[in-house]
């Protein structure tokens, strides 16, 4: 019987005798949070990018009312339908921690076409688990365009970061029309610097 004993380490007497725990699948890295903004010139169409909104609970598949692609440089964010409820976001969400305690300004040329509600950039920062409308920031101020048609136009939003999980950036449509984004760019001031 000693010939035949295994030496154990600790508690655990079945650990020698058990496969090692298997690794955790890769992540796609198109999923995984990063602190800092990737694709900013849609070189990889949209990779990073997202398509969400605040769609009515009527069991209908709203989110099909929106569309989103790249046209060159551009993000894309447009109706699919002549009335579609709700409102949906282009967006890119990052990882907040490097940002707390920091002013951060979210900047990009807008050009909007037929658009009948509301069109444009989008800031807001919070828990990863809530909607992305949830903190809006600028809701109706310099970051708005519509309804109606633009050319391209610098438009700019900045909020302060507290302790939240998640910044999510990019552009919104309310209602019918399209909505292009180009040159976008993500900033944050030191801690401490005026704004």
């Amino acid at each position: 019987m000693d010939r035949l004993a295994v030496p154990v380490q600790g508690e655990d007497v079945l650990a020698p005798f058990l496969p090692p725990p298997a690794a955790p699948p890769p992540r796609h890295p198109g999923l995984r949070r990063r602190p800092e903004p990737r694709n900013m010139t849609f070189a990889d169409g949209l990779d990073y990018w997202d398509l969400a909104g605040d769609f009515p609970a009527d069991g209908q598949p709203h989110w099909q009312d929106y569309s989103c692609t790249t046209a060159g440089r551009s993000a894309v964010l447009a109706s699919a339908v002549p009335e579609p409820p709700g409102f949906a976001v282009l967006v890119q969400e990052i990882d907040a921690e490097d940002y707390h305690g920091r002013t951060v300004t979210f900047r990009g040329q807008l050009r909007a076409t037929g658009v009948a509600g509301r069109a444009g950039l989008h800031l807001a920062a919070g828990a990863a688990y809530e909607p992305p409308g949830a903190h809006l920031r600028d809701r109706g101020a310099s970051s708005l365009t519509g309804p109606g048609s633009s050319g391209w136009t610098w438009h700019e939003v900045t909020m302060p970061v507290g302790d939240v999980g998640v910044i999510r950036f990019g552009i919104s449509l309310t209602g019918r029309g399209r909505i292009e984004l180009r040159n976008p760019e993500l900033s944050a001031a030191r801690p401490g610097t005026p704004e």
